[in-house]
């Protein structure tokens, strides 16, 4: 499986809820409240407050979705 580097375009966390979001909001909610806009990408609200390591969450492995993934070209508040 080819893995590009991330580019904070949140595609992974919309498509799939990680352990941590599941835990707190179940999977009844579209969209996991701790996928934040800061400033020019998405980032985990948990691992910007530091109550999550981003190693944890594989924050930062890079994207195996990327044969996938158009939002990687445009990275944009969605």
């Amino acid at each position: 499986m080819k893995v590009t580097p991330c580019v904070g375009c949140g595609y992974c966390c919309v498509q799939a809820m990680c352990v941590v979001g599941s835990h707190y909001f179940g999977t009844t909610v579209e969209r996991c409240p701790y996928l934040i806009w800061i400033k020019d990408k998405y980032r985990c609200k948990l691992v910007v407050d530091r109550l999550v390591n981003p190693k944890e969450l594989y924050i930062g492995d890079g994207c195996s979705s990327s044969l996938f993934n158009d939002w990687r070209t445009e990275v944009k508040q969605r």
